[in-house]
C-alpha cells in the first residue's frame, strides 16, 4: 500500500520558539557570544542598539533578521560598525520588510557600497521607517542615482545621512535632483562627501525647487565661493531651512576644490546677504573656513540677532 502523505509540522503556540528553531541553534548560539545577551531578545526588545560594533557576518546578519521579524515591537535597529558588506543588504531588506513598526535604521560604516541603493529602494517601500543613517559605506556615485530616484518616489524617510561617503560631485548632483521632488525628507547630512562646487550649486536648484529640508549638513564638502552663491541664493526666499553646517569649506579663498569663478569676497558676500535677509535660519556653522579676523567680523554684523553663527 503506499504510505499516507506525511503532514508537516505546524509552528508550537510560542511562536519565539518557533523562529529560533529555524535558524539553527548553533547559529543562534554563536550570535549570542557575540552580542554577550541571550539571541531571543532580538525577538522582544523595541531597541536594538546592542549589535553594534559586535564583528557580525553575513552569515550572522542572517540569522540576526531570522529573528527580528518575528519582532513585532521592534522599532529601532543599530548595526552600525560591524564591516559586513554588500552580501548582507538582503537581510536588512527582509527586516524592513518584515518589521512593520520599525522607525529607525543605523547601518554606518559596513561596507555596503552598490547595495546602499538596494537598501534605500526597501526603505521607500516600507511604509514605516522615518530614518535612515548610512555613512562611511563607500556608496559611490552611480549608487547615488538609485537612492536619488527612491528619493523622488517620495517615500516617508524624513531623516537620511550619508555623510563620509566621498561619492563627489557626480554623486551630490544625482541626490539634488532627487531632492528637488521630494516634500518629505527634512534632514539631510553629506558631512565630508566632497560635492564641490557642481554639487553644492546642484543642490541649491533643489531648495529653490521647494524641497522642505529644515537641516542639511555640508561640512567638508568643499563648496568653495561658487557653491556657497549658489547656496546663499537660494535660501534667500527659503522659510523651512533652519540649520546648515557649511564647516570646513574652503570658503576664505578662491580653491580648485570648490571654486571657479567668484572670489572668496563674492561667496561671502553673498553669505553676509543671506544672514541678514533670511527669517527662518537659527544656526549657521561656518568653523574651520580660515576667515580672518575682518571676514568674521563682517558676517557677524550682517547676521540678525536671533541666528546662531559658529566661526571659531
Amino acid at each position: 500500500r503506499r504510505a499516507a502523505a506525511r503532514t508537516p509540522p505546524r509552528p508550537p503556540s510560542d511562536c519565539r520558539t518557533w523562529h529560533l528553531r529555524r535558524c539553527s541553534s548553533g547559529a543562534a548560539a554563536r550570535l549570542a557570544t557575540k552580542i554577550g545577551r541571550p539571541a531571543t531578545d532580538l525577538q522582544t526588545e523595541a531597541r536594538i542598539d546592542f549589535l553594534r560594533a559586535k564583528a557580525l557576518s553575513v552569515a550572522d546578519m542572517k540569522t540576526a533578521a531570522s529573528l527580528i521579524t518575528s519582532n513585532p515591537r521592534v522599532e529601532v535597529l543599530d548595526v552600525t560598525g560591524n564591516g559586513f558588506g554588500a552580501d548582507a543588504v538582503e537581510s536588512l531588506v527582509a527586516i524592513l520588510r518584515g518589521c512593520p513598526n520599525l522607525d529607525t535604521l543605523a547601518v554606518g560604516n559596513n561596507d555596503l557600497r552598490a547595495g546602499a541603493g538596494i537598501l534605500v529602494e526597501a526603505a521607500a517601500s516600507s511604509g514605516s521607517l522615518r530614518s535612515l543613517s548610512m555613512p562611511a559605506n563607500a556608496i559611490a556615485g552611480g549608487t547615488c542615482k538609485a537612492i536619488s530616484a527612491a528619493l523622488a518616489a517620495n517615500p516617508g524617510l524624513t531623516s537620511l545621512d550619508l555623510s563620509h561617503n566621498a561619492f563627489g560631485p557626480i554623486g551630490g548632483a544625482a541626490l539634488a535632483s532627487g531632492l528637488a521632488s521630494n516634500r518629505t525628507l527634512a534632514s539631510l547630512a553629506l558631512a565630508s562627501c566632497s560635492v564641490r562646487a557642481s554639487g553644492g550649486q546642484r543642490l541649491a536648484e533643489a531648495l529653490r525647487a521647494g524641497s522642505i529640508l529644515r537641516s542639511l549638513d555640508l561640512h567638508e564638502c568643499y563648496v568653495g565661493a561658487d557653491g556657497l552663491a549658489a547656496l546663499a541664493a537660494a535660501l534667500q526666499g527659503n522659510t523651512t531651512l533652519q540649520v546648515l553646517r557649511l564647516s570646513d569649506n574652503n570658503l576664505a579663498e578662491k580653491s580648485g576644490l570648490g571654486s571657479h569663478e567668484l572670489s572668496a569676497e563674492e561667496g561671502l558676500a553673498a553669505l553676509a546677504a543671506l544672514l541678514a535677509n533670511n527669517r527662518t535660519l537659527r544656526s549657521v556653522d561656518l568653523r574651520y573656513n580660515g576667515l580672518d579676523d575682518a571676514q568674521q567680523r563682517a558676517l557677524m554684523l550682517s547676521k540678525r540677532e536671533t541666528l546662531k553663527l559658529d566661526l571659531i
